[in-house]
């Protein structure tokens, strides 16, 4: 009988390690999130993020002026503005990106 309940439970025990397993490879890797420009006006820069992920920049905010955002080239418009800082948002592609923080003159016609 001790044997039985040896070998279920040393069953038990390999079915869960092996499920553990297999379902850990269908997570995704976390990508890089490079930034360049003017990033001392940046608050909050997350370095890496999973494909699929939503991914929050926040700036500080410059009254005389203005702040682009721009992920792999392509602008992304302000999420948020109504407090201490500005935010932009983009959802994460499946690789790594490239961040450009561009200050625009409040003049800019």
């Amino acid at each position: 009988m001790k044997k039985i309940i040896v070998l279920i439970l040393t069953a038990s025990l390999a079915l869960l390690i092996a499920v553990t397993a297999f379902a850990s490879c269908g997570e995704k890797s976390a990508h890089a999130i490079k930034y360049t420009g003017n990033v001392s006006d940046v608050t909050l820069a997350p370095q890496s993020a999973r494909g699929g992920e939503r991914v929050e920049i926040r700036t500080v905010i410059i009254y005389d002026a203005d702040i682009e955002v721009y992920v792999d080239g392509i602008k992304t418009e302000r999420s948020h503005y109504d407090s201490d800082y500005w935010g932009y948002e983009f959802v994460m592609p499946n690789h790594d990106v490239s961040v450009e923080i561009r200050p625009v003159s409040g003049w800019k016609q």
